[in-house]
């Protein structure tokens, strides 16, 4: 008796090696822990991990704000709020800039989306590009940057080997 995942005629197209009962690929490819910590701009921020899918790069991080955003200032008409959103530098904030990612196999990697969310206190989010690294690159660069364009942090992960 075959064990079938689909049920009959459906599934992935026919690879042609005659073998039914195997699965097709799972699109996770890897996940590596980064715990990489960086603070700036009013904002501690964690990069926690990063995942390589068939088609995409996820980069996930978390992080609290060490200096309370200007928002969360209730008792503050809305010039002083801009004026000290600006003094604070939360203008420009790593939660409103946009991130870099680049490898030594010299691979171009493009935005592919982002979500943020988070409470009066702390955040969570993640940012994605395409493609996924490809298998000769073995250490991923990530780099976060403001609206400014000023680097906040760099952050190198070693990839696993391909396999």
């Amino acid at each position: 008796m075959h064990f079938r995942p689909y049920p009959e005629g459906t599934g992935p197209p026919d690879r042609g090696d005659g073998d039914e009962t195997e699965f097709p690929r799972f699109p996770l490819r890897f996940v590596v822990s980064v715990v990489h910590e960086f603070e700036a701009q009013g904002v501690r921020c964690v990069v926690s991990s990063l995942e390589a899918w068939d088609n995409v790069l996820v980069v996930r991080y978390a992080g609290e704000y060490t200096t309370p955003p200007p928002h969360l200032c209730r008792d503050l008409s809305m010039r002083e709020l801009m004026e000290r959103a600006r003094d604070e530098g939360f203008s420009s904030s790593v939660l409103a800039g946009r991130w870099e990612a680049r490898d030594e196999a010299g691979t171009v990697y493009g935005y592919a989306g982002a979500e943020f969310g988070g409470g009066e206190t702390a955040f969570e989010g993640k940012v994605m590009f395409r493609p996924s690294p490809p298998p000769l690159a073995g250490t991923l660069t990530l780099v976060p940057r403001d609206r400014e364009d000023r680097q906040l942090a760099e952050i190198r992960v070693v990839l696993p080997p391909a396999g």
